[in-house]
């Protein structure tokens, strides 16, 4: 890697990290589970740019295992047309790694970004990415073993009564922003993933996940949905 691409990778990573709330990059690269990752990304967009994951025609998702060349060969053919609405286009690609062709591909666009076009790359690492490729990306490392004041509340929840969740809830419900309600939740679904005794059953785990992508609707019900992750966690 050459002294520019190093002199950009620094900067990007070291100086831009974490996301700018006042400002989108064209292409992010998010370091960390898949999950939580995208939870992240939706609340971001949400909060700071009235940008909406549900029922949004612009707002574009995918996942794989391994992203092809014809994969890449899709999105180029998406990425050049018009938002329907004349906002801002949004690409998130959740992927365990990146063929070399397809990281090719994708290069142009992020040579040469079409205005209001922002690209969401999710991958546990970093390390199967082309030099060039990384130069061009805003590196953000999104670590579910981090410890914050909601995983900290997370960790109570988990470890009390039902009752004793339910009051939560009910506090929350009134208390809490619909931001901070979801930060909850996000970190609620990392605790459930650490602690082996109050580990959910994967369609519990799914349900969680949809119960965090409902607050990013516009008028959620708060407090229902908080109930219902009060009983979806086990009790030991």
């Amino acid at each position: 890697m050459g002294f520019m691409a190093l002199f950009i990778l620094f900067v990007h990573y070291f100086i831009l990290n974490p996301m700018n709330p006042k400002q989108l990059h064209h292409a992010y690269l998010i370091e960390g589970d898949r999950t939580l990752a995208i939870s992240y990304i939706e609340s971001f967009l949400l909060d700071n740019f009235g940008i909406e994951r549900r029922g949004n025609p612009d707002f574009w998702y995918s996942e794989h295992e391994t992203f092809s060349i014809a994969d890449g060969r899709a999105i180029a053919g998406r990425y050049v047309e018009r938002a329907f609405d004349g906002g801002k286009k949004i690409f998130v690609i959740a992927t365990r790694t990146m063929t070399h062709e397809a990281q090719n591909s994708l290069l142009k666009a992020f040579e040469e970004p079409t205005p209001d076009t922002h690209f969401f790359i999710i991958s546990p690492s970093r390390s199967s990415f082309l030099p060039t490729l990384l130069s061009r990306f805003y590196i953000v490392r999104h670590d579910e073993h981090s410890t914050t004041h909601q995983d900290i509340e997370a960790r109570k929840f988990v470890k009390s009564g039902y009752k004793a969740r339910l009051e939560k809830a009910k506090a929350m419900a009134e208390d809490a922003t619909k931001s901070e309600a979801k930060d909850f939740l996000i970190a609620l679904l990392k605790e459930t993933r650490k602690d082996t005794s109050h580990r959910l059953i994967p369609s519990a785990e799914r349900e969680l996940v949809e119960c965090i992508s409902y607050l990013g609707d516009r008028a959620p019900s708060v407090k229902l949905i908080l109930e219902r992750v009060a009983l979806l966690v086990p009790v030991k």
